[in-house]
């Protein structure tokens, strides 16, 4: 996993409209099961979704989904239901 966070950092930062450098680091496969950000399944065991909550810059909650990294697109989700508690 080591070589994911410099990726993300120099990723461009994800927004409203273009996340794409951000699901090609999700999606990423390539080397052995401790290096993959998105696990190739094996016996059972594997990445099974992945989504990208944030904020947009009028701070409105958005969000992208998949059920399948490396098969299904990301897909766009509504967060305006959701309610921020404060303690």
């Amino acid at each position: 996993m080591v070589r994911h966070p410099p990726r993300f950092r120099t990723a461009p930062p994800p927004d409203a409209d273009d996340r794409d450098a951000w699901h090609t680091i999700m999606t990423d496969r390539p080397g052995s099961p401790e290096e993959q950000i998105n696990v190739v399944p094996r016996g059972g065991y594997g990445t099974v979704c992945s989504s990208l909550p944030g904020l947009a810059k009028e701070g409105a909650l958005v969000g992208r989904f998949t059920s399948s990294p490396n098969v299904t697109a990301f897909g766009i989700v509504d967060l305006s239901a959701i309610m921020i508690r404060q303690p």
